[in-house]
Parts: C-alpha cells; structure tokens; sequence
C-alpha cells in the first residue's frame, strides 16, 4: 500500500524525526511506499494556515494514489490539516499524538486562550480526533487522558530507543551526569539540576540545542557549576557522548500538569540504551516516575528541594555501574524497530480490515 506521512519541519535529530525514521523503515521493509509531505509553515502564515484549513494545492496532488494518511502531532496543523485531506478526498487517517498540546498550550499562550484562539484549535484538533481511523499514542496516561476526548480507538505504541545503535562504550567517565534535550521549549527545568549539582559538585555534560541555552549556560555559571555544553549530537554518534558519564537525568517542572504526568520523554531510552541509570524529577505520580521505579532503573524525586535531588544524585553516581545490565535488558524490550513493526501492523488492519 501507499502511505502519505504528513508531518512539519524537524531537526534530523529531533524526536519526531527519529520516531518517524523508523516507522518509515518499518513500511518500507514489509513492501509499502511511503511518501512525505514536509509542512514549512512558520509564525503568522502557520496560524493563517489553521483558520483558512485551505490545503496546499502540492498536499491534494500527493494523496491521490495513496491508500491512507499518517500524521504525527504536534504541531496540531499536521493533525488538522491531515483531517480536511482525509474528509475530502475519502481516505482513511491515523493521528499519531507524542505529546499533550493542549495541556502545553494552556500555559504558554495565556493571552491566546483569553482571547479564544487556543480553545478554538483544540476543538478543531479533537473533530480530526474523533473522525479518524486509529489515534496512537507513546504512554498508557495518553491513552487514559484521549479516552475520554474521543471514541476513536487507541492504540499505545512507545517511545524507544536503537540498542544496537546506542550501546555502553568503553570510554573515560569525564563526567558524572549528562542531560539530552531540546532547549527550545522551557520545561527541561535544567535549573533545578544544577541548583543540585551546586551542591553536590557534580560534573554535568548537556547534549542539545535551542534558543533557551545561552540562559541555561549563564544559570550553570553564575552557580559555579560545571558544566560543558556540546550542542546537538548525531544520533548514530549520540552513544560516545553518553558513554563519558555516568548517570543519564531527564526532568519536567514541579506542576501537575497532564503534559508532565503523562509522557516520558524520548531521551530516558537512550540512556538506557547506553547503560546508564536514569535520575529523574518532576510531579509526583507521573508516567516517568512510575516507569523508573518500576523497571528498577534508577531513582526519580517529586521533591522541588535541590538537595534531595543532590542525595539521590550521590547515590546513583556511587552505584552506576550495578544499573548497566537491567539498564541494557529495558532499553531492549523498548527497540524502536520492533514499536515500529507494531506500528505498521496497525496501519495495515486499518487499510485491510
């Protein structure tokens, strides 16, 4: 079969990206042709683009001898925009959700959501919803949180990583601690690690780029922190960079948000992958916590109190190398091929049913 994949522009090493590297790879592997179309639109052309829901004349022609239609949200425009194609050219749609734009929304476009326009593109983002075939979601409290939007079916295939990728090296442990992420968006809460490595003197390497880390870079010195920033790394190459530490932390703000309950972000696989124990923070009763406790990989505090997290840190970079095998043995049961493999299964029952 033909498969569309509509999506907006990424970072090759985004998550996005590499989540849809893979599920290409999936399709093409068991005989699909798969065909891209890359949304460019950026600030106020992208919002003109919610309310006109004109499509692209270039998007039209692309779906003619397609068989069905892949989204990935957010942006909630590929999402959207995906559901118009799909109404009027009368193809079958499957959304895949990897985060709570809404929850994210909400608070950071407060003047937007007095004003109406956030209130808006959600209900248009929950008839796309509920209109189409299959909505997949990365966790189980996605899962929870959309069951109760839209009756569409729901289908939970995870995040993960490459093992065979992304595997522990042998490498000189320059530092204790690495951070992965995206500094575009401001809910790493990075400040809250290194208030703890402040105290603990642990030696932090980040991995990652965006507008938000010239500030991060200032926070760390005007702590006394050290700490290098390295700026993105290929994913092909992520493993070398993991491998010089020895605990991999991943953390959300402190608030009860479902954007930060219910999602595990894509980095803590890799850690894994690499052998490392995972250190993470963020509110109490999240997916994250649950997943870190549960498969006994590492510790993860709700505490906003910098010198619980400064503990648990110490406890972890003491005891790093006895997490390398349970660390290995989950990052292999989370394979983002064989999540992949599910992935086209359900869009093959959907186009075949």
């Amino acid at each position: 079969m033909r498969i569309l994949v509509v999506h907006h522009a990424v970072g090759t090493h985004s998550a996005l990206a590499t989540r849809l590297r893979y599920f290409q790879w999936a399709l093409e592997r068991r005989g699909h042709i798969v065909e891209e179309y890359v949304i460019n639109a950026r600030g106020f052309r992208k919002f003109l683009m919610y309310f006109l829901l004109r499509i692209p004349g270039d998007l039209v022609r692309s779906v003619r001898d397609i068989d069905i239609i892949f989204t990935s949200s957010p942006i909630i425009l590929s999402a959207i925009l995906s559901w118009k194609l799909s109404k009027d050219m009368g193809k079958p749609l499957i959304v895949d959700v990897r985060d709570l734009w809404e929850e994210y929304a909400r608070g950071r476009y407060k003047l937007l959501g007095k004003l109406g326009v956030i209130g808006k593109l959600q209900e248009t983002f929950h008839k796309a919803l509920n209109d189409a075939s299959l909505v997949t979601v990365p966790t189980k409290g996605m899962a929870r949180y959309y069951s109760g939007i839209t009756s569409t079916r729901i289908e939970v295939v995870p995040n993960g990583t490459d093992p065979d990728i992304i595997k522990p090296l042998s490498a000189s442990k320059d530092y204790d601690l690495v951070y992965l992420g995206d500094f575009n968006n401001p809910y790493q809460n990075v400040e809250y690690l290194i208030k703890a490595a402040s105290l603990s003197g642990h030696r932090i390497l980040v991995i990652g780029g965006g507008r938000l880390l010239e500030d991060i870079k200032r926070y760390a010195a005007e702590h006394g922190v050290k700490a290098t920033f390295i700026g993105p790394v290929p994913y092909d190459r992520l493993a070398q960079y993991l491998s010089k530490a020895k605990v991999g932390v991943v953390g959300r703000p402190f608030i009860n948000n479902p954007q930060y309950l219910y999602t595990i972000p894509a980095k803590v696989y890799d850690y894994l992958a690499a052998g490392l124990p995972v250190a993470g923070y963020g509110p109490s009763g999240s997916e994250l916590e649950e997943f870190i406790n549960g498969m006994g990989v590492g510790g993860y505090t709700s505490s906003s109190d910098p010198r619980e997290l400064a503990h648990m840190l110490e406890r972890l970079v003491e005891d790093f190398e006895s997490y390398r095998a349970r660390a290995r043995e989950v990052a292999i049961m989370y394979d983002r091929r064989r999540h992949a493999n599910r992935l086209a299964e359900l869009l093959e029952g959907i186009t075949f049913s």
